[in-house]
């Protein structure tokens, strides 16, 4: 009898246990949809900021000059249709069309590759031939998005922000920009549009240590603080 309790109360045991780990799979994989779908919204508005804050638009010279280049074709598909000029390293990595460390970083395609190749990596995409190819027509392959191009790309953004938002509050021009509030666990995307009284900077501990942090001041309401590094697709308002 003793026995036969004994084997009920293991069977209980690994039921409620293979439940909970079935619950507990499941939570993780949400959590890392949630995660997932954050970050592509991130990176858009990333790819944003970078066009407006780095050197990302060729001369006419320039596009013309490319297209020389690669002789009025797709470097992929070789058509003459339908081109387009692609970022070879993506933008969302950081390196827009022209960059001291990448160089030339644009390759010209047909839309279709264009397409295709998105924000895939060079190296991905281009069989070894193709990349060497494209090494001898100056157009480099092997910069990848480092930590050290990290901090580099989000010390020049924030400088850029900086000085726009010091100019808008000087010239008392009204703005707008996404806001991606990351102290809410779900990052919450909101659209501002504010007229900014004053930008100010402070120390602020966090778990690297003391760090200085920058802050906006809106005029309509001066108890709202907004982190500048958590603005994005930062604008004027012609409203």
């Amino acid at each position: 009898m003793i026995n036969i309790i004994f084997f009920w109360i293991a069977v209980f045991i690994i039921i409620f246990i293979f439940t909970r780990k079935s619950k507990s799979t499941y939570g993780n994989k949400k959590d890392e949809n949630i995660q997932d779908s954050e970050k592509i919204t991130f990176d858009n508005l990333k790819r944003k900021e970078i066009k407006v804050f780095f050197d990302d638009k060729l001369t006419e010279s320039e596009k013309i000059k490319l297209h020389d280049i690669f002789e009025e074709r797709c470097f992929k598909c070789k058509s003459t249709e339908h081109l387009s000029i692609d970022h070879h390293i993506p933008i969302s990595k950081g390196y827009p069309l022209k960059d001291k460390e990448a160089g030339l970083n644009a390759v010209v395609l047909c839309e279709k590759c264009n397409r295709q190749k998105g924000d895939i990596p060079p190296e991905k995409y281009y069989t070894k031939e193709e990349l060497i190819k494209l090494e001898n027509l100056g157009v480099k392959s092997h910069l990848y998005y480092t930590s050290k191009r990290l901090k580099f790309l989000e010390k020049r953004l924030l400088s850029g922000k900086i000085k726009f938002l010091e100019k808008s509050a000087a010239n008392k021009d009204k703005i707008k920009f996404v806001y991606l509030d990351q102290r809410d666990p779900l990052f919450v995307r909101e659209k501002v549009e504010v007229l900014p009284l004053r930008v100010v900077s402070r120390k602020t501990f966090l778990y690297r240590g003391w760090t200085r942090e920058w802050f906006l001041y809106s005029a309509e309401d001066n108890r709202r603080i907004f982190n500048i590094r958590w603005i994005y697709h930062l604008e004027k308002s012609f409203k």
